[in-house]
């Protein structure tokens, strides 16, 4: 009985150890979330000046904002135009 009852708690050490390192090296991924929990929620692209599915499009998490972008290279161009001074 002492030996099953040690079995068991060893078993479970071991479920909470796993569940632990799991969530410890999981690393923040803003787009991810995004496409998890969104459905069908309209973003504005800056760069397009168009409406986009949140769930499918770039996020660049700037200072206190959040920018959409419905590809990479909106995403570059808008970033090179802040740079020059096109975009406020």
């Amino acid at each position: 009985m002492k030996a099953l009852l040690l079995l068991l708690f060893i078993y479970l050490c071991y479920l909470l150890f796993k569940s632990r390192k799991k969530s410890s090296g999981k690393k923040f991924d803003l787009s991810e979330d995004i496409k998890k929990t969104a459905d069908d929620i309209m973003v504005f692209d800056p760069c397009c000046k168009i409406y986009y599915p949140r769930k499918s499009c770039i996020a660049f998490k700037n200072k206190d904002e959040i920018l959409y972008f419905c590809c990479k290279e909106c995403k570059n161009k808008f970033l090179e135009d802040r740079k020059k001074g096109d975009f406020k």
